[in-house]
């Protein structure tokens, strides 16, 4: 138990779990387990706290049930640290993530206070859950993933949920919108963090060559481990984009060229760049590197996560398969972890699925598709139309609360209104806010 500690002014990192374990030891352990930091005033280290122990595959060393919880972090990169030759990378929570490296299990950062990081504040992997951490600022942040119901296809700016969401909960909070469209659930869940993502191909830098081209619209050379593309188009701006990576240890930049555009917001094709931040020697990345997107640290700093995914597939039908890539993204936050799961509302999807959600994550479940034909209209101020009647008597959502059309996934202005008052209802039955 590390607490009521003052770290201050390190040149490397204020705590460090670390050790290189000699290749002619074998299989010798080295654990490090069961370890409380809690309470600590740590400021002006390159890194408040390091994850770092390199050891052959074959040996079974790690650094297992860390928490890190109530620490006050400041100003991580700046101060003494500054003198170091290796400029960058400085962060308040730093795990390397080399090959053999990062032997992180079951390691938790609640409910911390970061301020002030000079290039991140969270450079982590695997092995982390991440929740309640406050960043630079007093203002709670509410994370939204989805698709392009999240992102609020075909509605004007302000309209989609997660505005109408922000609205509700006022300046007390930051409310980010990461929907992306056209993201099946599997890619959704990569881009938070809770599944791997690998390089599709292998990526050769020349000496002195700072850009490669990894791949197009099609292939865009970063994928599940089942070889599902990564959808990028969230490199373009997004309230939560993946333009900074780490791939084996190294900092990276994805950059997007030479658009054609179906509407203003869909490309349908584009040219995928790899820009490195460091080094300008010759580097090969085998297919099958693990990359780390910037993304995935997005989720330590909310209060709350909220998602609502499947519209475009990635759960071959079967809704134990969707409620599972739920869990994923929600056993990131670790066991305390506070949640909302919006259940899929649209045409086809059945009351029996509808209720495998709710029994999976209780009151925690947002029921959209219930509450709209029990409430929706007249919370919106909205007169039922014949077509309205007739949707929700075979128990569907009512056609004025969406975009076009009983079938359509996307909602109007009024359904993305609705919802939102669902959740803001939600969370503070939960105490969220």
């Amino acid at each position: 138990v590390v607490t009521n500690c003052l770290i201050s002014q390190v040149y490397d990192a204020g705590v460090t779990h670390q050790f290189n374990v000699p290749p002619n030891e074998g299989v010798k352990r080295y654990d490090q387990k069961n370890i409380l930091y809690a309470d600590n005033v740590i400021e002006n280290c390159n890194y408040s706290f390091e994850w770092f122990l390199r050891a052959p595959k074959s040996n079974p060393s790690r650094m297992e049930n860390v928490l890190v919880r109530d620490n006050i972090c400041l100003d991580a990169g700046f101060g003494f640290c500054e003198e170091r030759p290796d400029k960058g990378g400085a962060a308040h929570v730093k795990a390397w993530g080399g090959p053999g490296e990062n032997r992180a299990v079951n390691c938790e950062i609640r409910d911390n206070a970061f301020w002030g990081a000079k290039d991140k504040a969270f450079d982590v992997g695997r092995g982390f859950a991440l929740s309640g951490n406050c960043l630079g600022e007093h203002r709670r942040v509410v994370l939204c993933w989805g698709d392009s119901i999240t992102e609020g296809m075909a509605m004007p700016q302000g309209k989609s949920y997660p505005a109408c969401l922000q609205r509700l909960l006022g300046a007390g909070y930051t409310v980010l919108n990461s929907g992306d469209g056209g993201e099946d659930a599997v890619t959704i869940c990569a881009r938070q963090g809770a599944l791997e993502l690998r390089t599709s191909k292998e990526i050769r830098f020349g000496k002195g060559q700072d850009k490669v081209k990894i791949g197009d619209a099609a292939d865009n050379g970063i994928s599940t481990p089942d070889g599902r593309p990564l959808r990028l188009t969230a490199a373009l701006g997004r309230q939560v984009p993946v333009n900074d990576l780490t791939i084996a240890g190294r900092r990276y930049r994805l950059k997007l060229e030479n658009f054609k555009w179906n509407t203003a917001t869909s490309p349908i094709s584009y040219q995928a760049w790899l820009e490195r931040v460091e080094g300008d020697e010759p580097l090969v990345l085998t297919s099958g590197t693990p990359v780390a997107l910037a993304s995935e640290t997005a989720s330590g700093t909310a209060a709350c996560e909220i998602v609502l995914m499947g519209a475009n597939g990635g759960w071959n039908n079967k809704v134990e398969d969707l409620i599972e890539l739920y869990r994923k993204m929600i056993n990131r936050r670790g066991p305390d972890g506070a949640y909302l799961a919006i259940v899929p509302y649209w045409y086809g999807f059945t009351s029996e699925q509808e209720q495998a959600f709710r029994r999976a994550f209780g009151s925690h479940a947002v029921l959209f598709r219930e509450e709209a034909i029990r409430r929706g209209l007249a919370e919106e101020g909205l007169t039922p139309t014949d077509s309205d009647r007739s949707e929700m008597a075979a128990g569907r959502v009512p056609t004025s609360l969406l975009y076009q059309n009983k079938v359509d996934v996307h909602m109007n202005e009024h359904g993305y209104d609705f919802l939102a008052k669902l959740v803001f209802e939600q969370g503070r039955k939960l105490g969220y806010w």
